[in-house]
């Protein structure tokens, strides 16, 4: 019997998901690459050979949901699952934390995604209701694969452990539908993020490079 296409692909991205793509699998089946973009793995990429292309290298981290750190909540806290009354708050909390606009919207718009589900977005609140911290995740049921697509904490809630919490929470949430989780983020980033997911028991050592032509650093 001959091996579909589909099936080698499948079989070669639960072997070793974060060497293979530079995202999770139901992500990469729908992207396409801009002419003036090229994805590259550290073991392919040479500096010499991408001058004049403006390089960003992003890690991407495996967590086998086997050994995840005990979550400590802060004293007058709770964790809650976001729900659809708080996407303005998510929208707010994501903008001030990278910088950028984020519409309302858009954040309800990823909860009509098919990888959507409620248990997997968190919230962390204080004791008068605000939000200091929050995580969203999604679950494919094709790999059993949970991915970590945003966690962020509020600036002024910061090297409280309050990511080891929002983190720790999830993971244990996902271990009771998946098989394994990922997570990406950027390398040069000076939040330290990877340092976050080590220490909640993301392991490995995958760096991509997102280059993009005629644009210097």
């Amino acid at each position: 019997m001959i091996e579909k296409a589909a099936d080698r692909e499948r079989k070669a991205y639960l072997a070793d998901p974060c060497g293979t793509l530079s995202i999770p699998y139901y992500k990469g089946k729908s992207l396409t690459v801009p002419p003036d973009l090229r994805i590259v793995h550290q073991r392919d990429f040479s500096p010499e050979e991408w001058k004049g292309w403006q390089d960003t290298p992003y890690f991407r981290l495996y967590h086998n949901l086997s050994h995840i750190p005990p979550a400590h909540t802060p004293d007058g806290c709770q964790i809650s699952n976001i729900d659809v009354a708080d996407c303005s708050a998510v929208s707010e909390l994501i903008g001030l934390c990278y910088g950028f606009t984020l519409s309302e919207a858009e954040v309800y718009s990823w909860r009509q995604r098919p990888w959507f589900r409620p248990e997997l977005w968190l919230q962390l609140l204080d004791n008068k209701g605000q939000m200091m911290g929050a995580v969203l995740a999604e679950f494919d049921p094709e790999m059993g694969e949970g991915v970590l697509d945003w966690v962020q904490v509020h600036p002024d809630h910061r090297r409280r452990g309050i990511g080891v919490t929002l983190v720790s929470t999830l993971l244990e949430r996902l271990r009771k539908m998946a098989d394994f989780a990922t997570v990406s983020g950027e390398i040069n980033n000076p939040c330290m993020p990877e340092a976050l997911y080590q220490r909640c028991g993301f392991s490995g050592n995958d760096t991509w490079h997102i280059l993009r032509k005629g644009r210097e650093p």
